[in-house]
């Protein structure tokens, strides 16, 4: 393991470790990762052969931070798996071994696309959603990009459009506290497609935009802060789901909805911000250029996407 690879995979650790959730997992991972890179200078001898046995232990926290400590000590990738009859997506536990089916739906072809229509259901388009004279403004301007038939695709919704979205290129980002230091979202499928990528680190939502969609841009400067909003969004099938609303006090704000594959990790409900009380996140733009445009960012959890409605 070079020093840019530990770097990186410790980056990662922690960033997944601030959301609170396997804590256990990640802390014995970047343990893992300590002794594989610097061998017993940080991880005595006596801590490595008590986190190897954990792994056999009934106790779940002990199995656990097994699990993530041998995980980081092999190096094994860090991945999620996300079910292509549901669009669940979830941390496998035994990263060695394909999940036997999603823990959602329960399916056992969770990583085989839906080859037979759902019902009539399945083929309805979205209406207006306008709520209140609120209406939504379509994030996604261009036409649907051909993907090579040749490669495994999801299927994935934008703006009431049913797009194929590449699955092979993960999307790497590296931060600096809020800030991007670098990311290879840019040159993925995801962008060339004219897609939107949400990351999320640090109490600050970074919305990452592709080339052909800058010109969106100057339509959420009037903003005075942006709201995210995450839900279900059943026309699309989909039981997860972003709204990004930039809230200019207008009958006609702006509203971008995108789906689980186009956010890095979804926020969780005990993050959601309090009415009355002052914004707790910041919600930042980015283009190839850098950081273009910041507000004050809120998020909540909705009954369902598309929601538009002010905080």
């Amino acid at each position: 393991m070079t020093e840019a690879e530990f770097k990186s995979k410790m980056l990662y650790a922690e960033s997944m470790k601030s959301y609170g959730e396997r804590l256990e997992y990640w802390e014995a991972y970047i343990r893992g990762l300590e002794r594989r890179f610097h061998g017993n200078q940080l991880v005595k001898e006596d801590e490595h052969c008590r986190l190897i046995e954990d792994i056999r232990s009934d106790d779940q926290a002990k199995a656990e931070r097994g699990r993530g400590y041998r995980n980081g000590l092999t190096e094994l990738s860090v991945t999620h798996a996300t079910c292509l009859r549901c669009g669940h997506s979830w941390y496998p536990r035994i990263h060695t071994e394909s999940p036997r089916v999603c823990p959602n739906c329960h399916s056992q072809y969770w990583d085989r696309p839906r080859t037979r229509r759902k019902g009539k259901s399945w083929r309805k388009t979205a209406n207006d959603y306008s709520r209140s004279s609120r209406k939504e403004v379509s994030g996604h301007i261009l036409p649907q990009t051909n993907v090579d038939s040749t490669i495994p695709v999801k299927m994935a919704y934008s703006n009431f459009q049913i797009k194929e979205v590449n699955i092979l290129d993960p999307i790497t980002v590296k931060n600096n506290d809020a800030d991007i230091v670098e990311t290879n979202y840019w040159e993925t499928p995801l962008a060339n497609n004219g897609d939107c990528y949400l990351s999320i680190y640090s109490w600050t939502f970074r919305l990452l935009v592709p080339d052909a969609f800058l010109s969106e841009i100057e339509k959420w400067k009037t903003a005075t802060e942006v709201i995210v909003s995450r839900g279900p969004w059943e026309k699309t099938v989909r039981k997860d789901a972003i709204e990004i609303l930039f809230e200019d006090n207008s009958d006609n704000p702006y509203a971008l909805h995108i789906v689980a594959e186009q956010v890095d990790h979804m926020p969780l409900p005990a993050d959601q911000d309090r009415p009355g009380q002052p914004a707790r996140w910041t919600f930042a733009v980015w283009t190839r250029q850098g950081k273009v445009l910041e507000f004050p960012g809120r998020f909540r959890k909705v009954r369902e996407i598309p929601w538009l409605k002010s905080f």
